[in-house]
């Protein structure tokens, strides 16, 4: 029996994304035909002690579907193996496989980034090629929720408690606010 863990439309088109049983399937939404499945890369670390220190199965399996805004981008991302795979969305070629863990995932507006929050940090990472652009911590924050500017000019994360904001381009902290009666300044 199918059980269903994710489901995004494909902005522009007629397409869904479903994750069912760790796998990512391809459907036409208006026909209802099936496409095809996005396949699970093999692992990048190939080194046992990466395998063995993280805990790192060779099999992906799937648990979380996102979707840029523009429609450009797919990606999946397998807690248990620290995985993000980005597909084209006018392709379905693999483009990007990123190795890091991770709490909560998002795309920039324009899908050119994706910010991954993990541990006490917010990690850039380039859609299209997998580079690593920056990180951007703070010393004692624990974010679990990102956002990114439509102009990606600015990323705010927030934790329990707490608000920052940085520039994208430089890293630089710009604000740094409790959320107990303290106003967050934007610039």
């Amino acid at each position: 029996e199918a059980s269903c863990n994710g489901l995004v439309f494909i902005p522009s088109t007629d397409y869904v994304a479903v994750l069912e049983h760790g796998d990512v399937h391809i459907w036409n939404g208006i026909s209802g035909n099936y496409l095809h499945e996005l396949k699970n890369p093999p692992a990048l670390s190939n080194s046992a002690s990466f395998l063995l220190q993280n805990k790192v199965s060779r099999a992906c399996s799937y648990q979380v579907l996102r979707v840029s805004k523009n429609g450009k981008y797919l990606l999946a991302a397998d807690r248990h193996n620290w995985r993000i795979s980005v597909w084209s969305t006018s392709t379905w070629d693999l483009i990007s496989t990123i190795e890091t863990g991770y709490s909560h995932i998002e795309f920039s507006d324009d899908g050119k980034f994706i910010v991954v929050i993990n541990s006490s940090a917010c990690k850039i990472w380039e859609s299209n090629t997998g580079s690593y652009v920056r990180t951007l911590d703070g010393e004692e924050f624990y974010p679990t929720t990102v956002a990114i500017s439509s102009e990606n000019q600015f990323v705010a994360a927030a934790g329990i408690g707490e608000f920052r904001l940085w520039n994208l381009q430089t890293g630089q902290l710009l604000e740094q606010s409790n959320w107990h009666g303290s106003s967050v300044r934007i610039y």
